[in-house]
């Protein structure tokens, strides 16, 4: 390869994955987000709204410069691949607005903090200036990230064609109040032995988060699903202590809509291939790796629009 050639492939390399840092107005307070592939040229791509997991109000506030830890770093990666941007919102002061009564969900002046509508704010940003698709507009969370999204989901303003929440469930609030615009496809990542957000549910001083089997429930009932199959994937890491268990519901609105990668011995840990040098963490699984198989799921629908 020439010097020429090469300078090219590299900048085109560079400019796919080059991000920027945001701001956006909101509530008269300036809020910012993380845009994965800001440089890309050519229209109105696929955009993947993650949303992040709980952040101590130092941890957010050190790292307002460049958004690294608000991203998912692995699924920027994915996303790219395909050619999707992603937009990493950040929680004011680490903590989004969940429930009444958390910390740090309060502006100076009495407010509470309208993180669902920030968020819709960038999407509507980013479809406005052409760069997103409104038909493919996606969503991820994890752990708070995850709650978050399945309040985003019963948003009646919700944009998202489909969702992946990894390590998270749905507060019971969500679920009776849920007036979901329209039927999103939606994957589930969770672990069975989860101590911080528990499979089986917990009931927290601010309210009640269900069962993952009664999240998946109330999904499929939306999908109007009627039966279910499932398989054990295969097992690449047998010194882990975890499997991973496909569950699809049937007879749905759409075929494959609903799906659960139930993580059989799992923890608090989103689930990757190990890397090079680094030792095994409790209750991680490395059989699937959590972004890759997120995209892939995302990028299999597309939202009808007017």
């Amino acid at each position: 390869m020439s010097r020429i050639a090469y300078l090219f492939v590299f900048l085109i390399s560079f400019s796919a994955d080059a991000s920027e840092v945001v701001p956006l107005l909101w509530q008269d307070h300036q809020r910012i987000y993380r845009l994965a592939g800001a440089d890309m040229v050519g229209g109105a791509r696929p955009l993947v709204v993650h949303i992040h997991g709980f952040r101590k109000r130092d941890q957010a506030i050190a790292d307002r410069g460049s958004l690294e830890r608000v991203g998912w770093s692995a699924l920027e990666q994915h996303a790219l691949g395909q050619e999707f941007l992603v937009a990493s919102p950040a929680a004011l002061w680490g903590q989004w607005n969940l429930a009444p009564g958390l910390r740090n969900t309060t502006l100076p002046d009495g407010r509470s903090v309208d993180d669902a509508g920030f968020i819709f704010a960038v999407v509507r940003e980013l479809i406005q200036t052409r760069r997103a698709d409104p038909a493919r507009i996606y969503l991820t969370g994890i752990s708070d990230g995850a709650i978050m999204s399945y309040g985003l989901l019963c948003h009646p303003d919700s944009p998202f064609a489909a969702a992946v929440p990894v390590i998270g469930t749905m507060t019971e609030r969500d679920r009776d109040a849920c007036r979901a615009p329209y039927p999103a496809p939606l994957m589930v990542i969770a672990g069975t032995n989860d101590r911080v957000l528990p499979w089986d549910g917990w009931i927290f001083r601010v309210g009640r988060e269900i069962s993952v089997p009664e999240t998946l429930d109330f999904w499929r009932r939306i999908h109007s699903c009627t039966g279910q199959e499932a398989e054990m994937l295969e097992d690449r890491d047998p010194d882990d202590g975890s499997r991973v268990r496909e569950i699809n519901w049937t007879g749905c609105i759409a075929p494959r809509t609903v799906r659960l990668l139930r993580v059989e011995g799992g923890g608090h840990a989103v689930p990757r291939a190990l890397r090079d040098g680094e030792t095994r963490r409790m209750g991680r699984n490395s059989d699937i790796d959590a972004a890759e198989v997120a995209v892939n799921f995302l990028a299999r629908f597309k939202r009808p629009t007017e």
